[in-house]
């Protein structure tokens, strides 16, 4: 699996964390937990989301784990590295998603 937000800095709320386990993915695979925040109040619960593509993978389409990598790369962390290729599609989507108003409202 290609870089993706990290578990650690994956913050989401409950009502993500329901979703994720009304579509069968299992608490303890997810790794969906609280962990302490600053002074150790509690903060928002994390989800793994390389652990939830690699059990889809698994329980899905059959792939052996053995044969699942992860790169371990955070795109948050490495926000310096990644920013600029999201950059790049937002601006590309909002261009096109501009162009289609155009289109749809007889301007272009």
């Amino acid at each position: 699996m290609g870089p993706c937000i990290s578990w650690q800095a994956f913050e989401v709320g409950d009502e993500v964390v329901q979703q994720f386990l009304d579509n069968g993915f299992p608490q303890s695979v997810l790794g969906v937990l609280r962990h302490a925040g600053v002074n150790d109040v509690s903060a928002k619960p994390h989800i793994d989301l390389c652990a939830a593509n690699a059990l889809w993978l698994f329980e899905t389409l059959g792939v052996p784990l053995e044969h699942i990598q992860i790169s371990g790369i955070c795109t948050y962390a490495n926000y310096d590295t990644f920013f600029l290729c999201s950059s790049i599609r937002n601006s590309i989507w909002s261009d096109f998603y501009g162009h289609l108003q155009k289109v749809n409202h007889g301007i272009a």
